[in-house]
C-alpha cells in the first residue's frame, strides 16, 4: 500500500483582513496514524523567519507572555482555537490589529509511527487600515412620514480608499424600536 505521510493545510494565498474586524484560519490535518482526535499548535511571525508561540489544543501554558492577556480558553477570548472536527481547528482572532498582520504557522505533533509526509503549514494575513467611507446623503429631513404606497427615496455612498481591489456589500434595514429587519442587500 502506498503512503503518503500525514498532510497539514492551511488556506492556500494571503488572508486580507480590516482592522477590527475577525480573522478566521482553518487548519486540518489528514493521512495519518495514531488517535483521531489531533492535536494543533499555532505560531506567529510578523517578518516570516522567528515564530513565537500563540495557542495550542493541548498544552496549557504554550502561548507566549505576549498573546497571553489576548488568549482565553473557549469563546470568549480575543484569540481562540475552535475545534470543527477530530481532524480539525480554527484560530480565531475576534479584533484584528496591524500588529496581527505576519504569518501564522499550523503545526501537529507526530502520532505516526514514522515521520512521513508534513507536520506544519503556513499562512501569511495582511491587515488594511479601515478605509470605508460609508455616508447618507444629506436631506432635509431625517424623518419621513409617508403614506401607504407612497413613493421615496433614499441615497448613500460608500467609497474605500483601499489600495487592493475591493468588493463592498451594502445593506439596507429597517428598524423599529430594537427590532431590525433587513430591507435590501446590495
Amino acid at each position: 500500500a502506498l503512503c503518503r505521510g500525514r498532510v497539514v493545510r492551511v488556506p492556500t494565498g494571503s488572508l486580507v483582513r480590516v482592522v477590527g474586524t475577525e480573522l478566521v484560519i482553518p487548519c486540518n490535518v489528514s493521512d495519518y496514524d495514531g488517535p483521531s482526535e489531533q492535536n494543533f499548535d499555532w505560531s506567529f511571525s510578523s517578518s516570516g523567519s522567528s515564530f513565537v508561540e500563540l495557542a495550542s489544543t493541548w498544552e496549557a501554558g504554550f502561548a507566549a507572555q505576549l498573546y497571553r492577556e489576548r488568549l482565553q480558553r473557549g469563546e470568549i477570548g480575543e484569540i481562540a482555537l475552535r475545534r470543527t472536527a477530530n481532524d480539525a481547528v480554527e484560530l480565531h482572532i475576534k479584533n484584528v490589529q496591524t500588529s496581527d498582520e505576519g504569518h501564522y504557522k499550523c503545526s501537529t505533533p507526530s502520532t505516526d509511527a514514522t515521520v512521513q509526509g508534513n507536520y506544519e503549514d503556513t499562512v501569511q494575513v495582511k491587515v488594511l487600515a479601515d478605509a470605508l467611507h460609508v455616508a447618507a446623503a444629506p436631506s432635509p429631513a431625517s424623518d419621513l412620514s409617508l403614506r401607504l404606497g407612497e413613493p421615496f427615496e433614499l441615497r448613500c455612498a460608500a467609497s474605500t480608499a483601499s489600495p487592493l481591489h475591493t468588493h463592498l456589500a451594502l445593506l439596507w434595514e429597517l428598524q423599529r424600536g430594537a427590532a431590525r429587519w433587513s430591507v435590501l442587500a446590495l
